[in-house]
């Protein structure tokens, strides 16, 4: 039974409210996003919100068109097969049914029309939901990858401060070192010079500067090295 105008007016005056509501909220919404994306800083709280309420929405529409969709596609089918039928009654009686077809297009073809501009509404505010949607992802995506680099920044920062306090470390080793080194050596040449086996042991100290500095570089290369292997060996998968 094809659907006469009246009763797709019937059908879509309880639908009209709603639709009517969903477009005035999706203004609303556009001016509240266009002014919470005027700030240079936006929480991701906020743009989560609205990115579930515009999805709320947007199933709502979904919800409120697919029984209109289905009967959109019901009524086209019976409206090939009514301007089929009514043309070959045209072919075979002349002008005699023109009366009547013209007739019946006329209350058949304003229900057909009634039920695509409301699905066409539909699509409109379908579309204009994802539009404001992908614009949130893609203002949070930016801001992931925002916060993703200056992590990254901060990181690289670290680990070069971190060299730069180990190779520090491994200055003052070096100088501790020798600094030892160069004392004990200090004693041996004082007790030397008291035995008599060599004179000026201040002398026989300051020469031993260089050799205790050699020592320490020596000594914290190898420790370091040592580190380096065991930490590669530790990262290693077992098995």
């Amino acid at each position: 039974e094809q659907p006469d105008n009246a009763e797709a007016k019937a059908q879509l005056a309880k639908l009209e409210p709603q639709i009517e509501g969903i477009e005035q909220r999706v203004a609303g919404h556009s001016e509240g996003i266009a002014k919470m994306l005027a700030p240079e800083r936006v929480t991701h709280e906020e743009q989560r919100a609205w990115i579930e309420t515009l999805t709320e929405e947007l199933a709502a529409l979904v919800r409120l068109t697919e029984k209109m969709r289905h009967r959109l596609s019901a009524a086209s089918a019976y409206n090939a097969i009514f301007r089929d039928r009514v043309s070959r009654l045209r072919e075979k009686s002349g002008e005699a049914c023109q009366a009547i077809g013209a007739f019946l297009h006329f209350r058949v073809d304003p229900s057909i029309r009634s039920y695509e501009n409301f699905v066409e509404r539909a699509d409109v505010l379908a579309g204009q939901l994802n539009s404001l949607a992908g614009m949130l992802r893609t203002r949070i995506d930016l801001a992931v990858e925002e916060q993703n680099l200056a992590l990254l920044q901060s990181m690289e920062m670290r680990a070069r401060l971190q060299f730069l306090l180990q190779r520090t470390v491994e200055s003052l080793s070096v100088i501790v070192i020798a600094y030892y080194l160069t004392g004990l050596a200090g004693y041996v040449f004082t007790g030397m010079e008291d035995f008599g086996w060599i004179s000026h042991s201040k002398t026989w100290t300051a020469g031993f500067v260089p050799v205790g500095l050699l020592i320490g570089i020596v000594t914290t290369r190898r420790v370091h090295r040592l580190l380096e292997r065991e930490g590669k060996k530790a990262e290693e998968p077992e098995g």
